[in-house]
């Protein structure tokens, strides 16, 4: 239980190098992570090298710019906003939370996998093979935060590397194969703060206030974010 409350995200990094030995370790503890049918459908890509990390951060930036472009095209996205939504939308994307972090490591599941699958889903419905897809790949990716977290390292992740068009700019970038598409990156190195004590349902109420918890925790997570980034 305490390794588990230990595991936090943490925004802030020496530029410290970390020993390959870590990275190894981090690895081997992801591939014992279960998977649908065993298929075992990841691929760890790790960006040591600084110029490559620069370029990364780059491609977020500009997928970051693209995206705001895209939303502010919107008239809807004017219109009338909670004071939430201006908090998150004056929030500017911020490199620096993990641009000294001397690791990126990021999780790619190879579509391949598949053939793996019973008959009837290796060439099922595709929604179904995705769902058992991606929730393997979310295990060894939990696997991963714990292994560094078990290494007293810090660790957050970077969904950016899934989505169009960081996806394909860094795919191109890192000469990744067609068949792998990023599930998730996960920023490795020493931490350089501590994190806030986390914010959680009280267990009693875990299934109830589902509506009002998620607002309180929303201003939370916002407010966390502004907080490392200055």
């Amino acid at each position: 239980m305490e390794h588990v409350k230990k595991r936090r995200s943490i925004r802030r990094f020496k530029s410290d190098h970390l020993p390959d030995e870590y990275i190894q370790k981090i690895i081997e503890v992801a591939r014992w992570a279960p998977s649908g049918f065993n298929s075992q459908p990841w691929d760890f890509v790790v960006i040591k090298k600084e110029n490559l990390r620069k370029k990364i951060v780059d491609i977020i930036l500009n997928s970051h710019a693209v995206s705001a472009k895209a939303r502010e095209a919107k008239a809807e996205y004017n219109s009338a906003l909670s004071p939430l939504e201006r908090l998150a939308k004056r929030t500017k994307f911020n490199p620096g939370t993990f641009l000294n972090a001397p690791v990126y490591i990021i999780l790619y599941g190879d579509t391949r996998a598949r053939i793996a699958l019973p008959p009837g889903l290796d060439k099922g419905p595709e929604e179904k093979y995705l769902h058992i897809f991606k929730a393997s790949l979310a295990n060894a990716f939990m696997y991963m935060h714990l292994a560094a977290s078990s290494l007293g390292l810090a660790a957050q992740w970077w969904t950016d590397v899934a989505f169009e068009p960081a996806h394909s700019n860094i795919k191109k970038l890192l000469g990744i194969p067609n068949e792998l598409i990023a599930f998730d990156m996960i920023v490795l190195g020493y931490p350089d703060a501590v994190p806030r004590p986390k914010l959680l349902r009280p267990l009693e109420k875990i299934v109830e206030e589902v509506h009002d918890f998620g607002k309180r925790t929303k201003a939370w997570t916002i407010g966390q974010h502004r907080r490392e980034e200055r």
